[in-house]
Protein backbone atom coordinates (compact mmCIF):
# COMPACT_ATOMS: atom_id res chain seq x y z
CA UNK A 1 0.00 0.00 0.00
CA UNK A 2 1.46 3.35 -1.01
CA UNK A 3 1.87 6.22 1.42
CA UNK A 4 -0.03 9.46 0.86
CA UNK A 5 1.80 12.76 1.12
CA UNK A 6 -0.02 15.66 2.72
CA UNK A 7 -1.10 18.30 0.22
CA UNK A 8 -1.81 21.98 0.27
CA UNK A 9 -5.39 21.53 1.39
CA UNK A 10 -5.36 18.25 3.34
CA UNK A 11 -3.57 16.21 5.91
CA UNK A 12 -4.05 12.53 5.06
CA UNK A 13 -4.30 10.05 7.91
CA UNK A 14 -4.34 6.29 7.39
CA UNK A 15 -6.99 4.75 9.66
CA UNK A 16 -6.56 1.15 8.50
CA UNK A 17 -4.94 -0.52 5.54
CA UNK A 18 -6.69 1.12 2.58
CA UNK A 19 -8.77 3.55 4.65
CA UNK A 20 -7.71 7.19 4.58
CA UNK A 21 -9.14 10.34 6.12
CA UNK A 22 -8.58 13.67 4.36
CA UNK A 23 -8.58 16.34 7.07
CA UNK A 24 -9.01 19.85 5.70
CA UNK A 25 -6.39 22.42 6.57
CA UNK A 26 -7.74 25.49 8.34
CA UNK A 27 -8.19 28.40 5.96
CA UNK A 28 -7.80 26.31 2.82
CA UNK A 29 -10.14 25.74 -0.09
CA UNK A 30 -11.33 22.32 1.07
CA UNK A 31 -13.56 23.65 3.88
CA UNK A 32 -14.61 20.10 4.92
CA UNK A 33 -13.16 16.68 5.68
CA UNK A 34 -13.61 13.50 3.70
CA UNK A 35 -11.44 10.61 2.62
CA UNK A 36 -11.32 7.48 0.53
CA UNK A 37 -11.60 3.74 1.00
CA UNK A 38 -10.06 0.88 -0.98
CA UNK A 39 -12.58 -1.95 -0.85
CA UNK A 40 -10.08 -4.22 -2.60
CA UNK A 41 -11.34 -3.93 -6.13
CA UNK A 42 -13.42 -0.75 -5.78
CA UNK A 43 -12.47 2.73 -4.61
CA UNK A 44 -14.93 5.03 -2.84
CA UNK A 45 -14.31 8.72 -2.14
CA UNK A 46 -16.37 10.39 0.58
CA UNK A 47 -17.60 13.92 -0.29
CA UNK A 48 -16.01 16.39 -2.71
CA UNK A 49 -15.36 19.44 -0.52
CA UNK A 50 -15.74 23.08 -1.50
CA UNK A 51 -13.88 23.17 -4.82
CA UNK A 52 -12.70 20.88 -7.62
CA UNK A 53 -9.16 22.04 -6.87
CA UNK A 54 -9.27 20.56 -3.37
CA UNK A 55 -11.26 17.50 -4.41
CA UNK A 56 -8.72 16.80 -7.13
CA UNK A 57 -6.09 16.32 -4.43
CA UNK A 58 -8.17 13.56 -2.83
CA UNK A 59 -8.77 11.94 -6.21
CA UNK A 60 -5.05 11.97 -6.96
CA UNK A 61 -4.27 10.48 -3.54
CA UNK A 62 -6.83 7.71 -3.99
CA UNK A 63 -5.57 6.86 -7.46
CA UNK A 64 -1.98 6.90 -6.23
CA UNK A 65 -2.75 4.45 -3.42
CA UNK A 66 -4.90 2.03 -5.41
CA UNK A 67 -3.34 2.33 -8.85
CA UNK A 68 -6.77 2.66 -10.45
CA UNK A 69 -9.52 5.22 -10.96
CA UNK A 70 -12.19 6.20 -8.46
CA UNK A 71 -15.29 4.05 -8.90
CA UNK A 72 -17.70 5.87 -6.60
CA UNK A 73 -18.14 9.18 -4.82
CA UNK A 74 -20.48 9.11 -1.84
CA UNK A 75 -22.18 12.32 -0.67
CA UNK A 76 -22.96 12.51 3.05
CA UNK A 77 -25.33 15.43 2.36
CA UNK A 78 -26.02 18.16 -0.15
CA UNK A 79 -24.37 21.27 1.39
CA UNK A 80 -22.01 23.17 -0.90
CA UNK A 81 -18.82 22.60 1.09
CA UNK A 82 -19.33 18.87 0.51
CA UNK A 83 -20.49 18.85 -3.13
CA UNK A 84 -18.99 21.79 -5.04
CA UNK A 85 -15.86 19.77 -5.84
CA UNK A 86 -17.76 17.15 -7.85
CA UNK A 87 -16.46 18.30 -11.26
CA UNK A 88 -12.97 17.06 -10.27
CA UNK A 89 -14.12 13.56 -11.25
CA UNK A 90 -14.68 12.34 -14.77
CA UNK A 91 -17.70 10.52 -16.14
CA UNK A 92 -16.28 7.10 -15.29
CA UNK A 93 -16.92 7.81 -11.60
CA UNK A 94 -20.46 7.21 -10.36
CA UNK A 95 -21.95 9.38 -7.65
CA UNK A 96 -24.05 7.97 -4.79
CA UNK A 97 -26.41 9.80 -2.45
CA UNK A 98 -29.69 9.34 -0.71
CA UNK A 99 -32.88 9.88 -2.68
CA UNK A 100 -33.39 13.00 -0.57
CA UNK A 101 -29.95 14.36 -1.42
CA UNK A 102 -30.62 13.71 -5.11
CA UNK A 103 -33.80 15.77 -4.90
CA UNK A 104 -32.19 18.56 -2.87
CA UNK A 105 -29.20 18.82 -5.19
CA UNK A 106 -31.41 18.80 -8.26
CA UNK A 107 -33.57 21.60 -6.83
CA UNK A 108 -31.04 23.69 -4.91
CA UNK A 109 -27.41 23.05 -5.85
CA UNK A 110 -27.14 25.77 -8.49
CA UNK A 111 -28.93 28.35 -6.34
CA UNK A 112 -26.65 27.44 -3.43
CA UNK A 113 -23.62 27.85 -5.66
CA UNK A 114 -24.77 31.23 -6.98
CA UNK A 115 -25.55 32.45 -3.46
CA UNK A 116 -22.17 31.29 -2.14
CA UNK A 117 -20.17 32.83 -4.97
CA UNK A 118 -22.26 36.02 -4.83
CA UNK A 119 -21.56 36.37 -1.12
CA UNK A 120 -17.84 35.85 -1.64
CA UNK A 121 -17.77 38.46 -4.41
CA UNK A 122 -19.45 40.94 -2.05
CA UNK A 123 -16.76 40.23 0.53
CA UNK A 124 -14.08 40.77 -2.11
CA UNK A 125 -15.61 44.08 -3.18
CA UNK A 126 -15.87 45.26 0.43
CA UNK A 127 -12.25 44.42 1.16
CA UNK A 128 -11.02 46.04 -2.05
CA UNK A 129 -12.96 49.21 -1.24
CA UNK A 130 -11.75 49.48 2.34
CA UNK A 131 -8.35 50.94 1.55
CA UNK A 132 -5.28 49.85 3.47
CA UNK A 133 -5.59 46.22 4.48
CA UNK A 134 -3.91 44.45 7.34
CA UNK A 135 -1.84 41.37 6.59
CA UNK A 136 -4.72 39.17 7.76
CA UNK A 137 -7.15 41.03 5.49
CA UNK A 138 -4.78 40.69 2.54
CA UNK A 139 -4.62 36.95 3.14
CA UNK A 140 -8.40 36.80 3.39
CA UNK A 141 -8.77 38.71 0.12
CA UNK A 142 -6.29 36.44 -1.67
CA UNK A 143 -8.09 33.37 -0.36
CA UNK A 144 -11.49 34.63 -1.47
CA UNK A 145 -10.20 35.46 -4.94
CA UNK A 146 -8.71 32.00 -5.31
CA UNK A 147 -11.88 30.37 -4.01
CA UNK A 148 -14.11 32.24 -6.46
CA UNK A 149 -11.71 31.53 -9.31
CA UNK A 150 -11.69 27.82 -8.51
CA UNK A 151 -15.49 27.68 -8.71
CA UNK A 152 -15.87 29.14 -12.20
CA UNK A 153 -18.10 27.18 -14.59
CA UNK A 154 -19.45 24.96 -11.83
CA UNK A 155 -21.91 22.26 -12.79
CA UNK A 156 -23.17 19.95 -10.03
CA UNK A 157 -22.57 16.22 -10.18
CA UNK A 158 -25.99 14.94 -9.12
CA UNK A 159 -26.04 11.39 -7.68
CA UNK A 160 -26.78 8.83 -10.37
CA UNK A 161 -27.20 6.03 -7.82
CA UNK A 162 -29.58 6.59 -4.92
CA UNK A 163 -30.88 4.72 -1.89
CA UNK A 164 -33.52 5.37 0.76
CA UNK A 165 -32.42 3.30 3.75
CA UNK A 166 -29.15 1.42 3.32
CA UNK A 167 -26.85 0.49 0.50
CA UNK A 168 -23.92 -1.93 0.64
CA UNK A 169 -20.79 -1.77 -1.49
CA UNK A 170 -18.94 -5.09 -1.51
CA UNK A 171 -15.28 -5.41 -2.37
CA UNK A 172 -12.94 -8.35 -2.12
CA UNK A 173 -11.21 -6.81 0.95
CA UNK A 174 -14.05 -5.14 2.85
CA UNK A 175 -17.61 -3.88 2.56
CA UNK A 176 -18.93 -0.38 3.11
CA UNK A 177 -22.40 0.31 4.47
CA UNK A 178 -24.07 3.53 3.36
CA UNK A 179 -26.79 4.44 5.85
CA UNK A 180 -29.46 7.12 5.44
CA UNK A 181 -30.22 8.51 8.90
CA UNK A 182 -32.63 11.38 8.21
CA UNK A 183 -32.48 15.11 8.82
CA UNK A 184 -30.20 16.07 11.70
CA UNK A 185 -27.63 18.57 10.51
CA UNK A 186 -29.12 18.95 7.02
CA UNK A 187 -32.47 17.98 5.58
CA UNK A 188 -31.08 14.56 4.68
CA UNK A 189 -27.91 13.08 6.19
CA UNK A 190 -26.10 9.82 5.52
CA UNK A 191 -22.97 8.11 6.82
CA UNK A 192 -20.49 5.55 5.53
CA UNK A 193 -19.65 2.76 7.97
CA UNK A 194 -16.78 0.28 7.69
CA UNK A 195 -17.78 -2.42 10.19
CA UNK A 196 -14.60 -4.45 9.72
CA UNK A 197 -12.42 -1.46 10.60
CA UNK A 198 -14.60 0.30 13.18
CA UNK A 199 -14.50 3.50 11.10
CA UNK A 200 -17.36 5.89 10.43
CA UNK A 201 -17.37 8.80 7.97
CA UNK A 202 -20.00 10.95 9.69
CA UNK A 203 -20.21 14.02 7.48
CA UNK A 204 -21.53 17.04 9.36
CA UNK A 205 -23.28 14.95 11.97
CA UNK A 206 -20.03 15.53 13.83
CA UNK A 207 -18.20 18.84 14.12
CA UNK A 208 -15.36 17.65 16.32
CA UNK A 209 -14.11 20.16 18.90
CA UNK A 210 -16.11 22.77 17.02
CA UNK A 211 -19.49 24.40 17.48
CA UNK A 212 -21.77 22.47 15.07
CA UNK A 213 -23.97 24.33 12.59
CA UNK A 214 -27.50 23.85 13.89
CA UNK A 215 -29.22 25.92 11.19
CA UNK A 216 -28.41 23.64 8.26
CA UNK A 217 -32.01 22.65 7.57
CA UNK A 218 -32.29 19.62 9.83
CA UNK A 219 -33.70 19.33 13.32
CA UNK A 220 -31.59 19.25 16.47
CA UNK A 221 -34.00 16.82 18.16
CA UNK A 222 -33.60 14.41 15.25
CA UNK A 223 -29.86 15.05 15.31
CA UNK A 224 -29.75 13.80 18.90
CA UNK A 225 -31.81 10.75 17.93
CA UNK A 226 -29.48 10.04 15.02
CA UNK A 227 -26.40 10.21 17.23
CA UNK A 228 -28.00 7.84 19.70
CA UNK A 229 -28.71 5.43 16.84
CA UNK A 230 -25.12 5.63 15.62
CA UNK A 231 -23.81 4.99 19.11
CA UNK A 232 -26.09 1.97 19.60
CA UNK A 233 -26.07 0.38 16.13
CA UNK A 234 -22.74 1.28 14.57
CA UNK A 235 -20.50 1.91 17.60
CA UNK A 236 -17.46 3.17 15.66
CA UNK A 237 -14.00 3.35 17.18
CA UNK A 238 -12.79 6.10 14.85
CA UNK A 239 -15.05 8.84 13.48
CA UNK A 240 -14.14 11.12 10.57
CA UNK A 241 -16.07 14.32 11.22
CA UNK A 242 -17.24 16.77 8.60
CA UNK A 243 -15.15 19.43 10.34
CA UNK A 244 -12.38 19.31 12.92
CA UNK A 245 -9.82 16.66 13.86
CA UNK A 246 -10.41 12.92 13.86
CA UNK A 247 -12.80 11.80 16.59
CA UNK A 248 -14.02 8.81 18.51
CA UNK A 249 -17.32 7.54 19.84
CA UNK A 250 -16.80 9.80 22.86
CA UNK A 251 -16.83 12.85 20.58
CA UNK A 252 -20.22 11.82 19.18
CA UNK A 253 -21.50 11.58 22.75
CA UNK A 254 -20.10 15.02 23.59
CA UNK A 255 -21.76 16.59 20.56
CA UNK A 256 -25.07 14.98 21.49
CA UNK A 257 -24.71 16.47 24.96
CA UNK A 258 -23.90 19.87 23.43
CA UNK A 259 -27.08 19.84 21.36
CA UNK A 260 -29.17 18.95 24.41
CA UNK A 261 -27.40 21.40 26.72
CA UNK A 262 -27.65 24.33 24.32
CA UNK A 263 -31.39 23.84 23.99
CA UNK A 264 -31.77 23.52 27.77
CA UNK A 265 -29.81 26.73 28.34
CA UNK A 266 -31.79 28.67 25.75
CA UNK A 267 -35.14 27.40 27.01
CA UNK A 268 -34.26 28.55 30.51
CA UNK A 269 -33.00 31.89 29.21
CA UNK A 270 -36.20 32.53 27.24
CA UNK A 271 -38.30 31.53 30.26
CA UNK A 272 -36.30 34.02 32.34
CA UNK A 273 -37.08 36.78 29.84
CA UNK A 274 -33.54 37.26 28.52
CA UNK A 275 -33.11 39.08 25.24
CA UNK A 276 -31.23 37.58 22.30
CA UNK A 277 -28.30 39.90 23.05
CA UNK A 278 -28.19 38.69 26.65
CA UNK A 279 -28.31 35.09 25.48
CA UNK A 280 -25.40 35.75 23.13
CA UNK A 281 -23.35 36.89 26.14
CA UNK A 282 -24.03 33.80 28.27
CA UNK A 283 -21.10 31.67 29.42
CA UNK A 284 -20.95 28.14 28.10
CA UNK A 285 -20.39 25.02 30.20
CA UNK A 286 -16.71 24.30 30.74
CA UNK A 287 -16.52 21.34 28.34
CA UNK A 288 -17.46 23.57 25.38
CA UNK A 289 -15.83 26.82 26.48
CA UNK A 290 -12.42 25.61 25.27
CA UNK A 291 -13.65 25.12 21.70
CA UNK A 292 -12.30 27.68 19.21
CA UNK A 293 -14.20 30.97 19.12
CA UNK A 294 -16.51 30.83 16.15
CA UNK A 295 -19.37 32.83 14.61
CA UNK A 296 -21.19 29.48 14.60
CA UNK A 297 -21.86 29.76 18.32
CA UNK A 298 -23.74 33.03 17.84
CA UNK A 299 -25.66 31.57 14.93
CA UNK A 300 -26.65 28.57 17.04
CA UNK A 301 -27.89 30.80 19.86
CA UNK A 302 -29.88 32.90 17.38
CA UNK A 303 -31.34 29.78 15.74
CA UNK A 304 -32.44 28.25 19.05
CA UNK A 305 -33.71 31.55 20.44
CA UNK A 306 -35.95 32.09 17.40
CA UNK A 307 -37.29 28.54 17.52
CA UNK A 308 -37.96 28.52 21.27
CA UNK A 309 -39.42 32.03 21.49
CA UNK A 310 -41.72 31.28 18.57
Amino acid sequence: MSAVADTRHFEFQELADGVWAAIARDGGLARSNGGFVDLGDLTVVIDTHMTPLASGEVRAAAEGVTGRGVDYVFYTHWHGDHIFGGPAFDTATRFIGTAGSHRLMSERAMASYENSVGGMRQQINALEASGDLSEAQQQELAGLRELVGSLEDFQPRIPDLTFTDQMALYGDERSAMLVSVGGGHSLDDAVLSLPKDGVLFAGDLLFNQRHPFMGGGGDSHDWIRILLRIEAELGPTVVVPGHGPLGTLADLVLERQYLSEMERLLRQAVADGLTLEECQAMELPEEYAAWPASPMLGRNVEFLYARISG
